[in-house]
C-alpha cells in the first residue's frame, strides 16, 4: 500500500479523506439508506479538507452532501452547504461544478414546492 500512495503523488491525509467522502457517496447510492450515516460521512470529510487547507475538496464534497440532505429533510443546512460551495467554485471559477451545484439546488427548491425560485 505504501508504493501505491507515493506512485498516487498525493499525502496520505487526502487519499484517507477522499476514500471518506466516497463511502459516503456509497452509503447513499448504494441502496442502503443511510443517508444520515453518509451525512456523518460527509461532514467528516468536508470539515479534513478544511483542516488540511483543501477548500475545492471541501466544496465538491459539499456539493455532493446535498442529496442525502435532501432525503433527510435537512433544506436549510443543505443551503448552508451549497452556499459554502457555491462560493468557493465561483471564486475558483469552476463553472461546471458551478452549473451541477445550481441543478442540484433547483431540485432542492422543487422538492419545497418553491417552483418560482428554483427557476431563478
Amino acid at each position: 500500500m505504501p508504493r501505491l500512495l507515493e506512485a498516487a503523488g498525493l499525502p496520505l491525509p487526502v487519499l484517507f479523506f477522499s476514500v471518506v467522502a466516497i463511502v459516503a457517496v456509497l452509503r447513499a447510492a448504494g441502496g442502503s439508506g443511510d443517508y444520515h450515516g453518509a451525512v456523518a460521512c460527509y461532514e467528516g470529510a468536508v470539515n479534513s479538507f478544511e483542516r488540511l487547507g483543501l477548500e475545492d475538496d471541501a466544496a465538491i464534497t459539499s456539493s455532493g452532501a446535498l442529496l442525502s440532505l435532501m432525503y433527510l429533510g435537512r433544506y436549510r443546512d443543505a443551503d448552508v452547504w451549497a452556499e459554502r460551495a457555491r462560493r468557493t467554485f465561483q471564486r475558483t471559477g469552476d463553472r461546471l461544478r458551478l452549473a451541477r451545484l445550481e441543478v442540484n439546488a433547483g431540485n432542492l427548491l422543487f422538492r419545497q414546492d418553491r417552483f418560482e425560485e428554483a427557476l431563478r
